[in-house]
């Protein structure tokens, strides 16, 4: 074969693989799992919670929670707020921790109280908190492109901490919509 053919040939062989590259590339951009849900990410928290600090399910607390604190503006909630924490919720008594519920009042959920500056402070304010043995208690930022959340199960009596997890959401537009402030 001459110099030229062989070298057409293995520049089309070339071209070809890169071509079947590129498309078992893309195939799996397309056929990658999807990201978990707002419920998945929660429950999976509250698991290794509950993975990570076996007291908490030994001891049995009474668990109750308000809200997520937004860091950038705490004294207003959010609907991402109050439903991550009741899905927090929701998870660990599915894991075997006795919770109690407490009636979300609005906006009014943590009140914003002068000189009361941690949000263990402000939830220890509301009066339905006295059979409470612990609360679940998080906080979250957003970021560009993703929300950071943390969690954590304080003890009411010591603030002593139970049990905490922190997770990072891709923040899409279902989470957007969450986020705004009420």
């Amino acid at each position: 074969m001459p110099p030229l053919r062989h070298a057409l040939l293995l520049g089309c062989l070339v071209l070809a693989l890169g071509l079947a590259g590129c498309a078992n590339h893309a195939g799996a951009l397309h056929n990658a799992p999807p990201a978990p849900t707002l419920e998945e990410s929660l429950g999976d928290a509250a698991g290794g919670m509950l993975a990570s600090f076996p007291a908490l399910e030994e001891s049995d607390p009474v668990v109750v929670a308000a809200s997520l604190i937004d860091l950038e503006a705490p004294e207003v909630t959010s609907t991402f707020g109050r439903l991550a924490a009741e899905a927090t919720l929701a998870a660990l008594a599915e894991g075997g921790v006795a919770t109690r519920e407490v009636l979300l009042e609005g906006a009014g959920v943590l009140r914003y109280v002068d000189g009361l500056s941690s949000p263990r402070q402000r939830v220890l304010q509301r009066p339905t908190l006295s059979d409470a043995d612990a609360l679940l208690l998080g906080t979250y930022a957003q970021g560009e492109h993703r929300l950071y959340v943390t969690l954590r199960v304080v003890a009411v009596a010591d603030a002593s901490i139970l049990a905490s997890a922190r997770l990072s959401l891709v923040l899409d537009d279902d989470l957007r919509r969450l986020l705004r402030q009420r």
